[in-house]
């Protein structure tokens, strides 16, 4: 069964897009059809299993039936289904200039309040 076995969902980051630690938060930079890319890829979440992990390059994304805290030392980064789908909407928001560049998702509201990791995007045309 390979490296990504334990995993239910792969997502692999399309050409020409990167990904970069920043202050205990990982944003995704790229284009606009790279962000358009991984707003789908994520939308995919909504449709996955309490527990299901996914892997995102550096990190780990968990489907969680609730918020629950993780650490930066396991970079982990898990919501319920329904954030994973807010997410995919905001990043579609920063590509269409509704929402500011870089957007890292905690400060959106949508969550309570981590300190420990953050996830966010940066268009970078």
């Amino acid at each position: 069964m390979g490296l990504f076995s334990k995993y239910k969902l792969k997502i692999d980051l399309p050409k020409g897009m990167s990904s970069r630690i920043v202050d205990d938060t990982i944003r995704f930079i790229g284009t606009t059809s790279s962000l358009t890319y991984l707003a789908h890829e994520i939308r995919k979440l909504n449709l996955l299993e309490n527990g299901d992990l996914i892997k995102l390059d550096k990190v780990d994304l968990r489907v969680s039936d609730e918020i629950t805290n993780f650490t930066i030392d396991k970079k982990i980064i898990e919501m319920p289904r329904q954030a994973w789908n807010i997410f995919a909407s905001k990043i579609l928001e920063v590509v269409n200039g509704y929402e500011d560049s870089p957007f890292d998702f905690n400060d959106c509201g949508y969550l309570s309040p981590r300190l420990d990791f953050d996830i966010g995007v940066e268009l970078i045309d």
